[in-house]
């Protein structure tokens, strides 16, 4: 099954992009951390279990869609909440706790290590010791999962129908969360043992789809929903996700035909989490039991003390002084902020209009 997956991954990208040498390097690669990320996953069962009996106390989860301001918040709230930690590229690199011992002096030198930016510095900045998105945990571990969908499978023609089902199916792979948790065990687990105990920290867009199993099995989570305006956040990813695509590849130098599909295709993926995500806030309207924030990002960006305030609370965390001070100092840096990022609907073939019909159900219900 894995060999066909590749295979169907190469053909994909050889169709696309023509015949490169680099991905033929691909399987090795993975073939290769595949074994080291499993066998020392395994070699932590045996011989440092007591990661397994770990609890997660209150974890927080920020939800919501790619250029929602989510990891914003993430990376401002692992950095000023003494409370929480948050997953980093490394610690997903190396997720298991024997892992990180083995490679300790390979992690340390990552430090001095500035990575090939895969986004445009002006839309994403990422490191190694940067909090990242809980998606590429999943990508990174499985090869799967949206973010896998996104890089390798949406230039696939497809109906919406068949758009939602595949990526319904993606998503909802137990597994994916079944893992996470794991690694959230072994990071609180490894935090504890040098510095006081954290609560985690958690930051995804696919947790949208799979919110079911998400909510059962962490039934005691804080769940942060931030939500954008799709004039801006719609076009915004696609600009994201074109720059990696262009890092990665020719994506400049493909037919329009072909880029046209992609756009429909990511267009789709983003119409599907705004549904999913306004029926989910109208089933919690009927159940108060659980515990949700609804955050728009033009209340974090224009009202960031009271916002964060209100994520305080909701959150259970302490009011140091370290953390008002932190909220205050961002507050001035917002007043004089002006983003580097510039695109145009018309970029990816979309419009005002079509925006707001599609997803009018948005505009109708929420203050964006």
């Amino acid at each position: 099954m894995l060999l066909l997956k590749y295979l169907r991954i190469l053909n994909t990208l050889f169709n696309t992009f023509g015949l490169q040498i680099k991905y033929f390097i691909l399987p090795i690669y993975r073939f290769f951390y595949g074994c080291l990320t499993h066998s020392t996953l395994l070699l932590d069962r045996f011989f440092l279990p007591q990661y397994q009996q770990q609890p997660l106390e209150k974890p927080v989860f920020i939800i919501g869609h790619p250029r929602s301001g989510t990891t914003f918040l993430h990376r401002f709230m692992v950095k000023n909440c003494q409370e929480l930690t948050g997953l980093r590229a490394w610690e997903m690199l190396f997720p298991a706790l024997s892992a990180r011992k083995l490679f300790r002096p390979l992690i340390t030198n990552l430090k001095t290590v500035s990575p090939q930016n895969i986004y445009d510095s002006n839309i994403h900045k990422t490191g190694f010791f940067e909090p990242e998105t809980d998606d590429a945990a999943i990508f990174m571990r499985y090869f799967d999962g949206l973010l896998f969908w996104i890089y390798f499978e949406a230039w696939q023609q497809t109906t919406p129908q068949e758009l939602q089902q595949k990526l319904t199916k993606i998503s909802q792979q137990k597994r994916f969360l079944h893992y996470l948790k794991t690694v959230y065990q072994r990071t609180v687990f490894q935090q504890k043992s040098t510095h006081h105990e954290q609560r985690m920290l958690s930051k995804s867009f696919s947790f949208i789809i799979n919110f079911e199993h998400l909510k059962s099995l962490f039934p005691n989570g804080k769940f942060i929903f931030l939500l954008r305006d799709p004039m801006q956040s719609v076009p915004s990813s696609m600009s994201l996700v074109r720059s990696a695509q262009s890092n990665l590849h020719n994506f400049e130098q493909l037919d329009d035909s072909i880029k046209k599909q992609y756009y429909a295709n990511l267009y789709q993926a983003s119409l599907l989490f705004y549904q999913l995500l306004h029926q989910l806030l109208t089933t919690f309207q009927k159940n108060k039991q659980l515990s949700i924030l609804v955050i728009t990002h033009k209340k974090l960006k224009n009202d960031f003390e009271k916002t964060f305030n209100q994520i305080i609370d909701f959150c259970e965390l302490k009011k140091t002084k370290e953390l008002l001070q932190s909220i205050e100092n961002q507050m001035n840096r917002q007043t004089n902020y002006k983003s580097k990022h510039h695109y145009t609907l018309e970029e990816f073939g979309l419009s005002e209009e079509m925006i707001k019909k599609d997803f009018d159900f948005i505009y109708q219900y929420y203050p964006l």
